[in-house]
């Protein structure tokens, strides 16, 4: 559950993470360890649970509680039975305490640009069918407001998306692999997902505005940009079969299919970071495409 300054915001609701040809991991697990501490700017929870019936199987959750909202990610271990791991799916609900005015964006599928409004809607109103993209923003009457956002995709895992499960419930999903959609992730533990954020507020606009993804981005491994070149971009004609030998780029601008898979999050993050050695701006520019994408290396490459 989830209170703002006293009220309930979010009801009780249920956890997990769907491991491929496992029983869900967080089903019937048991407490085995639970240590707070307060930080700079927040309370850090850490709790560790153990799955009933079987060897070894553990399931760790951490949450940050601030004065302006909640964050809670799952960390998976290093135990035998789960180093390798194929996560099909989350199962994390989302039960608002009450129905309410909200404004869901309804995309077509997991490959969306975004370019659409956010209507007002109740949230009982949003389809069994639809798919959502986030943030997700609504208003408990007589209590405040809530955004449902993600923080912290440098983990090399997969976007969030929400569906409506019925009343007041939502689920999660995360963006299929490409090449089975079956699959959500491969991983090998021990490994943390993003941030599941909660900004909460007093109206709309300071939740939509709330900066604390940013706080929960993992800062302290990026570069101090702070003597970067001003990158003001133009458009450069050159044969990108040979070289750019000769020319001082200050950045350059990455076409690429719009998606948030695992690989497509794996090629951000890549693509990023070597631009960043190279003190490079980067921007990326997305568009819808049919075809297979392949990460070699390095490289992207994209078949029609």
């Amino acid at each position: 559950q989830i209170k703002y300054k006293g009220k309930l915001m979010m009801d009780t609701s249920y956890m997990g993470v769907v491991i491929h040809d496992q029983p869900l991991l967080g089903q019937y697990a048991g407490l085995i360890s639970a240590v707070e501490r307060a930080e700079n700017g927040y309370t850090h929870l850490q709790t560790e649970y153990m799955q009933n019936g079987t060897l070894g199987r553990r399931l760790a959750v951490d949450t940050r509680i601030y004065n302006d909202g909640v964050a809670f990610r799952y960390s998976i271990p290093n135990t035998g039975p789960l180093n390798n791991i194929v996560v099909e799916d989350e199962a994390t609900e989302f039960r608002f305490a009450q129905d309410g005015p909200a404004f869901p964006l309804t995309i077509r599928d997991f490959q969306s640009d975004y370019a659409a409004s956010y209507p007002r809607r109740n949230l009982s109103s949003v389809g069994t069918k639809e798919l959502l993209a986030l943030p997700l923003i609504a208003e408990q009457p007589g209590t405040g407001w809530i955004a449902i956002r993600e923080a912290g995709l440098e983990q090399r895992y997969a976007g969030l998306y929400l569906r409506h499960n019925d009343g007041r419930s939502f689920y999660s999903t995360i963006a299929p692999h490409p090449d089975d959609d079956s699959v959500g992730v491969i991983l090998v533990a021990p490994f943390d997902t993003p941030w599941r954020v909660f900004s909460l507020g007093a109206d709309a606009a300071s939740v939509l505005n709330s900066n604390l993804p940013q706080r929960l981005s993992n800062l302290e491994t990026h570069p101090d940009t702070s003597g970067w070149p001003h990158v003001a971009w133009t458009k450069l004609q050159a044969d990108m079969t040979g070289t750019l030998a000769g020319i001082a780029a200050k950045g350059v601008v990455v076409d690429t299919p719009v998606r948030d898979d695992q690989e497509m999050l794996t090629f951000y993050k890549t693509a990023s970071d070597a631009a960043a050695r190279r003190q490079l701006g980067i921007e990326f520019t997305g568009r819808r495409r049919t075809g297979t994408l392949t990460l070699r290396g390095n490289s992207l490459e994209i078949r029609k």
